[in-house]
């Protein structure tokens, strides 16, 4: 038994210590209060420069630089970085899946078991018409824009 809690231990030890450590990430700060956030190399993000040129894809660090695909990109340089925002995602599919299944499963159920619907169908019909818009607009709009008059960029290695 003991050895069981110590192999038990020991993983969840090293994984903490895993999903802990960002090497090469962007930092992005915040002007007004100093709040940083870690982007590591894996995220995708969409860039936009000071000249207005676009950048988007999964990015990497290389002297100083981000390097997406093959254009590289000083870190002063960037106007704007947009990233996704995974939960707001999940909420989305979340809220668009449950009003989209209680349409379909209740309405079905409405029209076979009391002729051309009951007012528990209607309403839960009612209800999912409000909750599928709401879903939507989640799902679409769950990225996250950094400005470079609000925050600023900079590298962790």
């Amino acid at each position: 038994m003991k050895a069981i809690k110590l192999v038990f231990f020991m993983f969840i030890l090293s994984t903490m210590s895993f999903g802990q450590c960002y090497t090469d990430s962007l930092i992005v700060t915040k002007k007004s209060n100093g709040k940083r956030i870690a982007i590591p190399q894996i995220k995708k993000i969409k860039i936009e420069t000071k000249t207005g040129e676009k950048y988007k894809g999964k990015f990497k660090i290389l002297d100083d630089k981000l390097v997406i695909e093959s254009d590289s990109i000083d870190v002063n340089e960037i106007e704007k970085l947009t990233i996704d925002f995974l939960p707001g995602r999940v909420a989305g599919a979340t809220i668009l899946g449950a009003a989209t299944a209680s349409t379909i499963g209740f309405g079905t159920h409405g029209l076979t078991s009391s002729g051309w619907g009951s007012l528990e169908s209607l309403g839960i019909s009612v209800l999912s018409a409000v909750f599928i818009p709401v879903g939507t607009r989640v799902l679409l709009v769950s990225k996250i824009n950094y400005k470079s008059k609000k925050y600023s960029f900079s590298f962790n290695y």
